[in-house]
């Protein structure tokens, strides 16, 4: 099949709108949540979140992904690919929901009561995969119009909920238990839009075949995926996780909070990745070498915007308080030191689709599985001294620590010629 640029560009363009969407909803679950409940409030929620996040990736064992790939090379093949998928969530969910649960025992703070523990668990292990890999469905097809609305579906739920949240607050009692309640309230909003985007998926795509005599053939070539999900999260979140048990609720809330406003503007990033990845694996299914000339045609606009995106997001830091509040004031500092996130990240993000995309992502996950390690060693050694600006950091080092080992990687492959 030849792929042409203006069905990319439109591609890109449905997504990009839906992501646009997704970041406002986002964007204002963010303000509602972090202004009502404060800095310490909402490090307890980012320290809940960010457990559920790194496992996360894990459920399904990665199915999703070739869910992807294997409806991008063959239409035909995707009710088997979307059997498999579901059956693989059955089957991971239960595992998965246990690690989360000793994990929390044994890391979170004891001022976070187990309720809104297990209501996170539930909506971010159980719900959220069944929604996610509805993305991947009719990711395959190149349906970036119902891709956009899977995206929008479940934050727009949290949206809804959030403001339920704000109208509640006005009763005190509900005030004294803002974690509970928000949990709560969370964890419904997970349980809707599962209920509608899986209908989508039945309504619009038919349903599931179940072949599951090759159910461990394909987790073996699937787990790698998920591995590299994990490790990828892992970098992502360790530091928040950390930052709640070295040091307290609301200095993970300033930290956490000025994450959260970087990785909003990298949204539009991550629009055209998820567009381009059909493409990825067409071309990475005639070798490497293809899949890095086709990064490198898409490489000039988000490097344009990330450096560009960077300098607005470091000279509009001293805004934060008046959107967050006052609990929020160091969030200034900590939005510098990580706006430059989005051009440091940008790298790491092509070189991944490449390498995953060309059928090496056991080395991929390999080396993300490396990058998460030297961030949690170099957050142990930095947040006892300095604080969240030594999980800024740890950041930046894990991030170029990985593009690095990925290009060297991906030179190495090049120079034979077997992969051209």
């Amino acid at each position: 099949m030849k792929w042409k640029f203006g069905k990319l560009a439109k591609n890109t363009s449905i997504l990009t709108l839906g992501m646009v969407l997704r970041t406002f909803s986002q964007g204002l679950v963010f303000i509602i949540i972090a202004r009502s409940m404060g800095a310490d409030g909402y490090g307890g929620f980012v320290s809940l979140i960010a457990i559920t996040g790194t496992l996360s990736g894990l459920v399904g064992f990665g199915s999703h992904v070739l869910l992807t790939r294997d409806t991008a090379l063959d239409p035909q093949k995707f009710h088997q690919a979307w059997g498999h998928t579901l059956y693989s969530l059955a089957i991971s969910t239960p595992i998965i929901f246990i690690a989360y649960l000793i994990l929390a025992f044994f890391i979170l703070p004891n001022e976070i009561s187990w309720i809104p523990i297990l209501f996170i668990g539930i909506a971010d292990l159980i719900f959220w995969p069944l929604s996610n890999v509805c993305v991947s469905a009719y990711q395959g097809f190149e349906r970036m119009g119902r891709v956009s609305r899977m995206i929008i579906v479940p934050v727009v739920m949290r949206l809804f909920v959030a403001l339920i949240f704000l109208f509640l607050l006005i009763n005190e009692n509900i005030q004294q238990s803002m974690l509970l309640t928000w949990t709560s309230l969370y964890l419904i909003a997970a349980i809707v839009a599962v209920g509608y985007t899986q209908w989508m998926v039945y309504k619009d795509l038919g349903k599931p075949v179940f072949l599951n005599s090759h159910w461990f053939t394909k987790i073996k070539e699937s787990m790698p995926f998920a591995l590299w999900a994990s490790s990828d999260k892992v970098y992502i979140d360790a530091d928040k996780v950390m930052l709640a048990r070295m040091t307290s609720l609301d200095i993970t809330g300033i930290y956490s909070a000025a994450y959260r406003l970087v990785d909003i503007f990298l949204l539009p990033i991550h629009s055209l990745i998820g567009a381009a990845t059909p493409r990825f694996f067409q071309e990475g299914n005639k070798g490497i070498y293809h899949a890095l000339m086709y990064s490198i045609k898409l490489i000039k606009i988000p490097f344009t915007y990330s450096l560009s995106i960077g300098f607005i997001i470091y000279l509009s830091a001293k805004f934060t308080p008046f959107i967050l509040g006052d609990s929020f004031n160091e969030s200034i500092e900590a939005i510098r030191y990580l706006a430059w996130i989005p051009i440091i990240i940008l790298p790491k993000i092509l070189l991944q689709s490449i390498i995953a995309s060309s059928g090496f992502q056991k080395k991929g996950m390999q080396i993300v599985l490396t990058g998460a390690v030297i961030n949690i060693i170099c957050n142990l050694l930095l947040i006892p001294i300095i604080g969240w600006r030594g999980a800024a950091i740890a950041t930046y080092i894990a991030e170029i620590s990985m593009s690095l080992v990925m290009l060297i990687f991906l030179y190495n492959l090049i120079k034979n010629t077997h992969y051209k």
